[in-house]
Formats: structure tokens, sequence, C-alpha cells
């Protein structure tokens, strides 16, 4: 990643760094950590979301996370079964508290899902801990939210 910034700021230019897949199974473009300007305690990233993906449940062990959707439409599924369904689209920001199981669902099959991402955690993933046992719950509910989605923009194309 290019990176501009001295005495005390950091500035990540659009469209530079590197994509890579976390261990919750999204592709995060990390802008802001700890091994990139020294931040001591957040991190900051890009999320891609590419058309019907989801992430595998998981958790972040101590950090406080907000995510602010920029481009498309997602649901998060929170709590330890994963049963509340929160939606959000562009210009929505969700928080999500430490140790709080989640998992984000593209809704649309057709069109990716972008956000930004900045957690308590200054090396943006050190405290993602996987949570396998919850992920055929999200498959499932992924689909049924996808299966929705597609029929509410199938009826209002009408």
């Amino acid at each position: 990643m290019r990176t501009i910034g001295h005495d005390g700021w950091h500035l990540a230019r659009a469209g530079t760094g590197d994509a890579a897949e976390g261990p919750q199974g999204q592709l995060l473009t990390t802008t802001i950590s700890q091994e990139i300007c020294g931040a001591s305690q957040l991190g900051a990233g890009l999320v891609h979301m590419p058309p019907g993906h989801h992430s595998r449940a998981h958790l972040h062990r101590d950090a406080e996370l907000v995510v602010h959707v920029v481009e498309g439409n997602a649901a998060t599924l929170v709590g330890e079964r994963l049963d509340r369904v929160v939606f959000h689209d562009p210009g929505d920001t969700l928080f999500i508290a430490p140790g709080v199981p989640h998992a984000a669902v593209n809704l649309s099959r057709s069109c990716p899902v972008r956000a930004i991402e900045v957690r308590g955690d200054q090396s943006f993933n050190a405290d993602v801990v996987p949570l396998p046992e919850l992920d055929d719950i999200v498959r499932g509910t992924a689909i049924r939210l996808q299966d929705e989605f597609a029929a509410e923009r199938q009826s209002s194309d009408r």
C-alpha cells in the first residue's frame, strides 16, 4: 500500500493496497493498522463482498467494530445463534460489541457490497475468532435472505 504521512498522521490513497481474505471469509483491504502506520488503538479497512457472498460466522474477541456500507445491500446476522437479522443499505452504519457472534451477507446475487470497517484492533484481524459450528446457519439464512431479496427486486421491476 502506498502511504503518505509522518509526524502522527497517515493517508491511505484510494485504489491502493492489496485485498486478502480474512479468517472470516471476507475480502479485506487493510488501510490503517499498526504495521502500516503505527496505529496503537484501531485498525481500518475496506470490505469487498462479491455478489451472492456471505462471510463465515465469527466474533471479535476484544474489539468493537463499526461497519459503514458504501455500496450494495447487506444483512448482518447477530447473536449467539445468529437469529437476529440487521439489514443495512448504503449510508447505514452498524456497531458490533466485542464477543458478539455475527456474519455478513450480500443480499444481491448481481451487485457487490462495499463497506468501510473500523475496529478497536490495531492489527485489523488479530482478534477474529471463527465460529465454524454456526456456518450451516449462515449458509441457510443467506440463501433464504438472497431468495427474498431477489423476489422483492423482481416484483418491484414489474
